[in-house]
């Protein structure tokens, strides 16, 4: 079983890449449950992570895959 927390407004794109793909590897070459807990913000790169879960949980109020904006 694998928890990932997440609480991200930016990142590096390549680096959310290859943890995703490596999670991904693990799960089809053994059994792996993925559990995602987003609390607040999924924000930027953060926002594949939930797509890897098979269980997903969020907090009371979350931004997930939002872009923000600057003003």
């Amino acid at each position: 079983r694998l928890i990932l927390e997440v609480n991200s407004s930016s990142g590096d794109l390549s680096q959310v890449l290859d943890l995703a793909k490596t999670i991904y590897e693990l799960k089809t070459s053994q059994p792996l449950k993925v559990i995602v807990y987003i609390h607040d913000n999924a924000i930027g790169p953060a926002a594949i992570l939930p797509f890897l879960a098979d269980e997903l949980n969020v907090s009371l109020f979350v931004s997930w895959g939002d872009i923000p904006l600057s003003s």
